[in-house]
């Protein structure tokens, strides 16, 4: 359940850090690679506002604006030894931290909107409910 992932090259994610109340102002992340890299820091507030089904594949950070009770989750496996790792960060300052080593579909609890941080290989989908 690491908010952060790893994968061979090329990569292309973004990851979620610092993001509860009593998190340390100072932060670090570690990275290791062989060639050229980047990384850029931005924060959560600065995402574009998505609105109804999301999907994709990979590790990533979607800033969700719909009005929401419920939010079914699809998730596919990569392959062996992949997972999926989901945090929601919603209004209620209550998150939801869940995931899977297999593949499934299933519905959180959420009240949307809020900040949702994928860590995974596999294929995704994501779907606000009322």
């Amino acid at each position: 359940m690491s908010p952060l992932g790893e994968n061979n090259a090329p990569l292309e994610a973004s990851y979620l850090v610092s993001v509860f109340k009593r998190d340390s102002d100072k932060q670090s992340v570690l990275l290791n690679a062989t060639g050229r890299w980047k990384v850029t820091f931005v924060s959560w507030n600065d995402l574009p506002v998505l609105t109804g089904k999301q999907s994709g594949k990979g590790s990533t950070v979607l800033r969700l604006g719909d009005q929401a009770s419920r939010l079914e989750v699809s998730y596919k496996r990569s392959g062996k030894g992949d997972s999926f790792g989901g945090r929601i960060f919603t209004v209620s300052d209550n998150p939801v931290i869940f995931g899977n080593t297999d593949s499934f579909t299933e519905t959180q609890k959420v009240d949307l909107p809020g900040v949702i941080a994928i860590s995974t290989n596999g294929s995704w989908s994501l779907t606000p409910k009322r």
